[in-house]
């Protein structure tokens, strides 16, 4: 089915109304004077300006301050003379005095008490004791005094003898004793024939008391 161009539109009239064309001219005209408004303005220039160029002078910067100037000395007219030292040729005799100086004060500091570590002396030597010479054990028994043998008395003598570094008796002392003939008797024997090993000291041979006891027994 194909549509009618000819055909008119239901319940509309095909006469244009006099008001809606009003309208449109209206419209249109006023569309072409905005555009022929809208249009940009062009100005002809008939000359050209040159350009001219020149040069800006420039202010030269202050000058440094200067530093004052040195005046040369004056030169004087008449030369400088040094005056002539005078010297004294008296020879005085009087005694000169010549300060001593004086010590500087001291500077060190006080200090508190030392405190000295006690060091013990050195112990004395220890002193060895003379001993019996094995070689003469035998002559040790004095002679038994003959009246103490007749009437068969026995007895003790103790007797303190120093023996000197060679080892000979030379002194006796009496400790105790039975009788004077005990005693008489071992003092003689111990001068002539006692021998001994002498003491040392730090093995240095030296002089030394040592206590004897003998004892007088008769035989049975």
């Amino acid at each position: 089915m194909y549509a009618d161009r000819h055909a008119r539109p239901f319940g509309r009239s095909s006469t244009i109304e006099p008001r809606s064309l009003g309208i449109a001219v209206a419209i249109n005209g006023s569309l072409v004077a905005a555009l022929l408004l809208a249009q940009p303005s062009f100005k002809i220039v008939d000359h050209v300006r040159s350009l001219r160029t020149y040069a800006v002078p420039i202010q030269p910067p202050p000058p440094l301050p200067k530093e004052p100037a040195q005046h040369p000395l004056k030169s004087q007219s008449h030369p400088l003379t040094a005056p002539r030292p005078q010297v004294d040729t008296h020879i005085s005799t009087a005694p000169v005095q010549i300060d001593q100086p004086q010590p500087a004060p001291s500077s060190s500091v006080e200090v508190g008490p030392v405190i000295v570590p006690y060091v013990a002396p050195n112990p004395p030597l220890t002193l060895v004791p003379a001993e019996i010479d094995p070689a003469h054990r035998g002559d040790l028994q004095p002679t038994y005094p003959a009246g103490e043998l007749r009437a068969e008395h026995e007895g003790v003598v103790t007797v303190r003898v120093l023996i000197g570094a060679d080892g000979r008796v030379h002194q006796v002392e009496q400790v105790a004793a039975t009788s004077d003939a005990f005693f008489r008797a071992t003092q003689e024997r111990a001068l002539a024939r006692w021998r001994f090993r002498p003491a040392t000291r730090g093995g240095v041979p030296v002089e030394a008391w040592r206590t004897m006891t003998i004892r007088f027994v008769i035989p049975r």
